[in-house]
């Protein structure tokens, strides 16, 4: 290469460079308008109807939510769970304990471990002292499906082994009534059921899923 052809690809490298550089300044621009305009939404008092991808959890560290109404102690459990914690996906109202009273769920992804890791935080409303309380049962579900009108939920975690069960309110409690285990052997795998109220096992050979067969658990559709 001789010196001109030196100074050429010189010359190129340095504007692609001085290019690179200002594409990464726009990026970051473009990045922290959206992370302002993410947390302009977030803090509004709308975040029943679910916020998305809630981020900057160091900024909203004082950021006060009028605790005087539902709203504002809904929104409240949301910052105080996005400063400690990932992102959620979204949040939503529904009773879980039949009183009448919609209760706060925060839906999100679990980071830990194999298979699919939807789970939730379930904070039931007191009526008498018009607060939200976690639910430790309830917040310990994973994939959950939700049949409210038939009182009933169903939960599952399935990697290279995994679990199962149906829980049922009775007696105005969450009862398991069904569960299952599971050990990955393809074709041949064993799924055994326990039924703690009646004390009965049940066993049936189904090939090995990650994703309970509707035999083996009644689930809505979690993709």
């Amino acid at each position: 290469m001789n010196l001109f052809q030196s100074k050429i690809f010189f010359l190129c490298l340095f504007i692609t460079m001085g290019c690179t550089e200002k594409e990464e300044k726009q990026k970051s621009n473009v990045t922290e308008v959206l992370q302002t305009n993410i947390l302009k939404t977030y803090i509004e008092p709308a975040i029943e109807y679910g916020c998305q991808g809630a981020s900057q959890p160091n900024s909203i560290r004082n950021v006060k939510a009028d605790t005087s109404t539902l709203i504002g102690k809904r929104e409240y459990i949301w910052n105080q769970y996005v400063t400690n914690n990932a992102p959620p996906e979204d949040d939503t109202l529904f009773d879980l304990n039949y009183d009448g009273n919609e209760d706060y769920v925060i839906r999100y992804y679990g980071l830990a471990g194999n298979g699919f890791k939807h789970r939730i935080e379930v904070y039931l409303f007191n009526k008498k002292r018009r607060v939200y309380i976690q639910d430790s049962l309830l917040s310990s579900f994973v994939n959950p499906s939700f049949y409210i009108a038939e009182k009933k939920i169903t939960e599952f975690y399935i990697a290279s082994t995994g679990w199962g069960s149906r829980w049922e309110w009775i007696n105005n409690k969450w009862i398991a009534t069904k569960e299952f285990e599971v050990d990955n052997k393809g074709d041949s795998t064993i799924w055994t059921m326990y039924y703690p109220l009646k004390r009965e096992t049940e066993k049936i050979k189904r090939p090995f899923q990650m994703i309970p067969p509707p035999e083996i658990l009644e689930i809505k559709d979690i993709l």
